[in-house]
């Protein structure tokens, strides 16, 4: 009777997947897989108690385990639609389990609690079997050969064969000529013409973007016949502006979206942190939108709802230009609360806080602001303001009509405030389609498997300029290129797959993407295969197979760990005649001089957000890990109280691996406040009473056994430089600690 039990148990969970996703499993091998397992756990239980109470429980124990497997692999597919993928790996972290508690805990805990209970008052009215010695491990060894004859039905097993396939895929890979052999057979690649470090741009003409991902967006939704007048909002945007359609999507989750249509490339979790995460963030070495903007000079802030550290978002946005970064971690700390069973800053008050936001940073442009919607998130949020789409309408598509009032609302609070004026660009596009799970199948159908995104271009003068063409076939990679041409930002910069769609280099004929290949104005899906090998590298033509896919896809994962790994980055860091000058004038007019790796950064110091031309007076602080060339530049008004202390306090954090530049001018030696002085004293540093301009170059913690300081009065100018031979020595110092 316990067996029988525990047999019903674990095949329940399978048996609901079967039921209600696409997974094509034989209920034959569920039943045969449940029962062999609950088999197994039942012979060793009785043979267990026999021998301890403890050993017994352990059993017990582990047959609960086996059991929470199963409902979470339930869970799963009722969520996403998958089950133990990459991205669920990728994503385990404490927001992940606060979030599916909020979703799922107490349904989670009940049943758990339900099966105890049965199984106990089973265990009590049943009769126990009394298999012994020999027989006993006869048993349990057929038992075992017919759970692995069904493993496939197993979510134990697909649990421990999905994070071995993560484990696998997230070593370190290797690039080699065949590598770049297979990567040239994509159509639309090429490589990188520029690094991040080494991005050039200018905004002649500055004008502002407004960027804002909504959360699981398709294009479809506004237009699916089952739901007339879902999207009114967005179908007259969308009839009074542009729409960039169809917009192929590459991506699953959130951060996949936001990588890769900034970025300009694909990205997946299939080769985990080492492919695209690195020490500071998601593809650290690749220019992406925020490098470009950030070099021309643009104030960016982030807003999201969510935790900002959720699956990297936050270190990508911040490694790649943006000032500022705001999440629910800056929410919470202003007062905001979380609002039923939501699990970040509602959408209402996400664009209340973005019309504030725009209307402040108008006062000193350029600027891009970029935000990130959480109401179509599963299972869907409301918010102030929205209505039902229906009387007894489902939840997520209340959610959709939610979305596309207040992005209505939105777009309306700019125009009548006089804020989306003709040098303002509003595109509003999705982070990636929404999940293929049953509800959602059960609701809109084959639109789950539609990867074309929503993507409305706002603003006249930017809206001429695009293709006259009703369709502009294009991939999200192709944003960043595009929104950078439609501002008239010009750069040196280039993008792994991403070409604009107002350039000649866009070949609308053929386009790949993760799911699927655009070719001949029809979409191709990734057609089904078995796959023996599917890392080798060879000769491949499109349309591809899902085998043929995964080869170019882990082709490109490997270009991108090669740009990213540490002992790449820290050749580079000295790989420069003059890696640090710093000039200081004895002219009181002349601006401070600071070259890194032979760029000029004087006019790239940025104070509260914005870059600083000619700034002659004041600190100027260089920051470098000694694991990459990517720099921060920062300006400090010693005068300030606040931006001295904050000068101290970064200086204070300096880690053993950052490399650390500081220039200081001043008008007369009495300006170097106190506390100033004090520091480099205890550093072992002390300034002269006439000092009034100073330039340190260090590796770590300031000292001076790691600094290079020179002090300057003002009858003499001041330079002082880091060459190779200097650097190597600091990184070899650094090994042998």
């Amino acid at each position: 009777m316990n067996w029988l039990v525990c047999g019903l148990l674990l095949s329940a969970p399978v048996f609901y997947v079967a039921l209600v996703s696409s997974e094509q499993t034989n209920p034959g091998l569920i039943a045969l897989s449940a029962f062999g397992i609950a088999g197994i756990y039942a012979l060793l239980a009785q043979a267990a108690f026999k021998w301890s109470r403890i050993a017994g429980l352990a059993v017990v124990a582990v047959f609960i385990g086996a059991l929470s497997v199963r409902l979470v692999y339930a869970l799963l597919i009722h969520f996403s639609g998958n089950g133990f993928t990459d991205e669920v790996f990728f994503h385990i972290e404490p927001t992940s389990f606060r979030i599916a508690w909020q979703q799922y805990g107490p349904a989670f805990i009940v049943a758990l609690l339900c099966a105890v209970l049965l199984m106990a008052l089973i265990g009590r009215l049943a009769r126990p079997v009394r298999i012994r010695g020999y027989a006993l491990i006869a048993s349990i060894s057929v038992l075992a050969g017919l759970s692995w004859f069904s493993r496939a039905a197993s979510p134990e097993y697909l649990m421990l064969a999905g994070y071995r396939h993560y484990q696998l895929l997230s070593q370190p890979v290797s690039f080699d000529k065949k590598t770049l052999e297979t990567l040239a057979s994509i159509p639309s690649f090429a490589p990188l013409k520029v690094h991040k470090w080494g991005v050039e741009a200018e905004a002649p003409n500055a004008r502002n973007l407004i960027l804002v991902y909504l959360e699981s967006f398709n294009y479809g939704l506004t237009r699916h016949p089952d739901y007339p007048g879902l999207t009114p909002n967005l179908n007259r945007l969308m009839g009074q502006h542009r729409s960039l359609h169809p917009n192929y999507s590459s991506s699953y989750v959130t951060i996949e979206g936001i990588v890769n249509s900034q970025c300009g490339t694909i990205t997946t979790m299939n080769r985990g942190n080492n492919s695209f995460m690195g020490e500071r963030g998601a593809l650290p070495m690749w220019p992406c939108l925020g490098d470009v903007l950030g070099r021309a000079g643009y104030r960016q802030i982030y807003l999201g709802g969510a935790v900002t550290a959720f699956a990297g978002k936050g270190e990508f946005l911040k490694s790649h230009g943006y000032h500022d970064v705001y999440g629910w971690e800056y929410w919470e700390q202003q007062g905001h609360k979380l609002i039923g069973d939501s699990w970040g800053l509602p959408d209402s008050e996400l664009f209340d806080q973005a019309v504030r936001t725009i209307a402040q940073l108008r006062q000193r442009p350029p600027y891009n602001l970029t935000l990130l919607t959480l109401g179509t998130h599963i299972p869907g949020y409301q918010y102030r303001g929205c209505s039902d789409y229906a009387p007894n309408a489902d939840r997520f598509v209340n959610a959709i009509h939610c979305t596309d009032y207040l992005v209505g609302k939105f777009v309306d609070d700019l125009t009548g405030r006089g804020l989306l004026d003709d040098r303002t660009l509003l595109v509003i596009t999705g982070d990636h389609g929404i999940f293929p799970t049953p509800d959602m199948k059960r609701l809109f159908g084959d639109l789950v498997d539609d990867r074309r995104l929503l993507t409305v271009v706002i603003g006249k003068p930017f809206e001429k300029n695009l293709p006259a063409a009703d369709s502009i076939p294009m991939a999200s990679y192709d944003l960043t290129p595009t929104l950078l041409d439609l501002l008239g930002v010009e750069h040196n910069a280039s993008f792994a797959f991403g070409r604009s769609i107002l350039s000649s280099e866009h070949d609308p004929g053929y386009m790949t993407t993760r799911f699927g290949d655009y070719q001949d104005g029809k979409y191709i899906k990734n057609n089904s295969t078995i796959c023996t090998d599917a890392t080798a590298a060879t000769d491949l033509e499109p349309p591809f197979s899902a085998c043929d896919k995964r080869r170019l896809l882990n082709a490109l994962a490997s270009y991108q760990y090669t740009l990213n790994r540490p002992e790449s980055r820290s050749a580079e860091l000295c790989n420069h005649r003059q890696l640090i000058d710093i000039e200081i004038s004895d002219t009181a007019e002349a601006p401070i001089s600071v070259r890194y790796h032979g760029k000029d950064l004087s006019g790239s110091f940025a104070h509260e957000g914005y870059y600083q031309k000619n700034l002659k007076h004041g600190a100027y602080l260089l920051l470098a890990s000694s694991r990459s060339v990517l720099a921060e530049q920062l300006y400090f008004r010693l005068e300030n109280a606040a931006e001295r202390e904050n000068l101290l306090n970064i200086l204070n954090a300096a880690a053993g691996t950052q490399l650390t530049a500081l220039a200081v001018k001043t008008d007369s030696p009495d300006d170097i406040p106190v506390p100033v002085r004090e520091y480099f004293a205890d550093a072992g540093l002390p300034l002269r009473d006439s000092t009034q301009s100073l330039a340190l170059i260090a590796l770590g913690s300031i000292s001076k056994k790691t600094a290079l300081l020179k002090q300057v009065d003002a009858r003499r100018a001041l330079s002082v430089r880091l060459n190779p031979d200097q650097c190597n020595d600091w990184l070899a110092m650094l090994d042998q600690n």
